[in-house]
């Protein structure tokens, strides 16, 4: 199998590492035999149809001539699988265009998810089977595939909710242990559970897009803007610089406090839950029961309730990690030889 990979930060970084290491026992054990054709950042990339060196492949970019990935598209066929594990909007036309030469995907990026429905169609439901989006909700967790089990097997979806959110978990669990909110953020920041700017975490957003692609998962004809989002903090902080950004944080403190101190006198607490039905998907801050599974969640784990007419009275739970990059890279990995075993 011929890997073209888009996307070489922390989490695309980690995966060429897995890969390396392990792709000596894949072929004595699995028969897969994994290469490196193509690697690419926003700058542009390398390619080599036969296979990249592996010095070229740990130093990249390093010195190599750099190509855009446009012109790699007359080598795609059957043989080849794409792995994008960008954070870019701009990757749906070539991923596209690689299903459509008979090519695998493997994707860890959620936006060319979430953007027009016909996209997500033509990526998930028109593709054989050949695009892989696990990693896209709950990181390492098998969230895409247990649903789409359910629905396969004909179960009816009644209702999912979790939290979705590593960062946003280990936040609220921060709260919950009496630490203030600006600290709680900047701890996480410091930790690298955020992202650069932690108001792509904070806004809720990047959960959003997780219900979405569930949402879409299950069939619905649903966009971005449908979804009642609620932000963790107010418009006009959203021009701020970074590191101003953190300084105003410190306002918040008092609302956060008094919002925690509430949910205890009623033996609740905080969490950034998703709960999607039939009818409806919203995304924000909600008081649960602490004894309740989403309420004892503790960190950066994540935790999927799915009540359906099957598993109505006692739900299947998922929970574990759902962020990291350790866990993302093993992921996308795990599907890369899911796509393998198709060849």
């Amino acid at each position: 199998m011929k890997i073209i990979h888009l996307g070489i930060g922390k989490v695309g970084k980690t995966l060429v590492d897995q890969i390396l290491k392990n792709k000596e026992v894949i072929r004595r054990t699995l028969g897969i035999y994994l290469i490196y054709s193509g690697l690419f950042n926003s700058k542009g990339g390398i390619f080599s149809d036969s296979g990249i060196d592996i010095r070229d492949v740990t130093k990249f970019p390093g010195n190599a001539v750099i190509v855009d990935y446009d012109k790699v598209i007359s080598f795609l066929d059957e043989n080849y699988i794409i792995v994008d594990t960008t954070a870019s909007s701009e990757t749906y036309g070539f991923l596209d265009l690689a299903l459509k030469k008979s090519c695998y995907v493997a994707v860890s990026n959620k936006k060319p998810l979430c953007g027009n429905f016909n996209h997500f169609k033509r990526l998930v439901q028109k593709s054989e089977r050949r695009f892989f989006y696990e990693t896209t909700v709950g990181a390492g967790l098998p969230v895409i595939r247990t649903l789409m089990d359910l629905i396969l097997t004909g179960d009816k979806i009644v209702q999912i909710q979790g939290c979705f959110s590593g960062t946003l978990g280990y936040i609220f669990s921060e709260i919950e242990r009496g630490i203030a909110f600006s600290e709680a953020v900047k701890k996480a920041y410091e930790l690298g559970y955020t992202e650069p700017d932690p108001r792509d975490d904070l806004s809720g957003l990047d959960v959003a897009r997780k219900a979405l692609i569930l949402v879409r998962t299950m069939g619905r004809k649903t966009h971005l803007d449908e979804i009642k989002l609620t932000s963790l903090y107010p418009k006009q902080m959203e021009k701020l610089s970074v590191n101003d950004f953190f300084e105003s944080l410190k306002n918040l403190d008092p609302v956060f406090q008094k919002r925690t101190v509430s949910a205890g006198k009623k033996g609740k607490t905080l969490r950034y839950v998703v709960t999607m039905d039939s009818e409806s998907c919203r995304v924000g801050i909600e008081e649960v029961e602490k004894s309740s599974n989403l309420g004892s969640l503790k960190g950066p784990d994540n935790l999927i309730v799915f009540k359906t007419e099957r598993y109505l009275a006692n739900p299947l739970i998922i929970k574990g990690p759902g962020a990291g990059i350790g866990v993302t890279a093993a992921g996308v990995f795990a599907d890369i030889l899911e796509a393998a075993k198709l060849m």
